[in-house]
């Protein structure tokens, strides 16, 4: 009886000391918590809230407490997704490890909007979206803006002689000139109301009146009439290219990103975020 009582105890004893090196075994193996300050880690590369707080200035312009958490989360997507092209970008060879996140960024979209446009593609996407390029009435116009009257009225005599604008501008360049541009095409509604109706009365060739403003004595010459329609290819040709590319661009960066999610393992730790993450991540 007591032999039997003896060994049912050193059982027991056994089976608690077990108990105890598992969970002792178990808490060594245990991973440790990271810093209150680490927001999310990729492949073992730590991204701070510091990081995310300089990212919300940039790309938000308010702090991360006057967001709701679905636009947090958000953004907060959009830094894990800069970092992972960033790392892409170091493995790569495209920038040292050291070079930082834009750098990285900056790197990939510079090779991917190194690609060619076809004028084919380019002839397709103005055949496919001519209502898109459909314009009003628009002028193409030159600007000049002084700050003292009696200026502007002798270089509106100079103009209105036939001076080229670009002599103009430089001559009058240590004169009070505050702007010459060329301003390009533009609609009546992409005008200055004060000024819209008087432009779109010019002759072709004219050069205006001296407009006072509380900013300076406005002139404006009329280079060129475009009638309200379809501009030809030759003249949307460098925009559509843009527009494109910029097509290009954005596609090549969301597939990076997915190949960059299989390559690297991404971790949020949530509890370190303000605010309640709700994500891809």
């Amino acid at each position: 009886m007591a032999a039997g009582r003896a060994r049912q105890v050193r059982v027991l004893r056994r089976s608690l000391w077990l108990g105890l090196w598992l969970l002792m075994a178990a808490g060594g193996c245990r991973e440790a918590p990271p810093a209150p300050y680490v927001v999310a880690e990729i492949s073992e590369q730590e991204v701070r809230f510091a990081e995310f707080q300089s990212y919300l200035e940039a790309n938000a312009g308010e702090p991360e407490g006057d967001l709701e958490d679905q636009v947090s989360s958000a953004l907060f997507d959009g830094l894990l997704e800069e970092c992972l092209i960033a790392r892409w970008a170091v493995d790569e060879g495209l920038v040292s490890a050291n070079a930082g996140r834009r750098a990285g960024v900056g790197a990939v979209t510079a090779e991917l909007a190194a690609a060619e446009v076809s004028s084919r593609a380019i002839a397709s996407y103005y055949d496919e979206h001519r209502d898109h390029f459909h314009r009003p009435d628009r002028v193409h116009l030159q600007q000049i803006l002084l700050g003292n009257r009696a200026v502007a009225e002798e270089v509106r005599a100079e103009w209105d002689a036939g001076m080229p604008f670009l002599k103009l501008v430089d001559l009058y360049s240590q004169e009070g000139l505050l702007l010459g541009a060329d301003e390009g095409d533009l609609a009546r509604e992409e005008l200055p109301l004060i000024f819209a109706d008087a432009i779109f009365d010019l002759q072709l060739g004219q050069v205006s009146e001296v407009f006072a403003a509380e900013y300076g004595f406005h002139l404006f010459k009329v280079t060129d009439r475009l009638p309200a329609g379809v501009p030809s290819l030759e003249r949307v040709e460098e925009a559509v290219r843009r527009e494109l590319l910029r097509h290009e661009v954005a596609s090549g960066l969301r597939t990076l990103v997915e190949k960059a999610r299989q390559r690297y393992n991404v971790r949020v730790f949530e509890r370190n975020l303000p605010f309640e993450y709700t994500g891809e991540y």
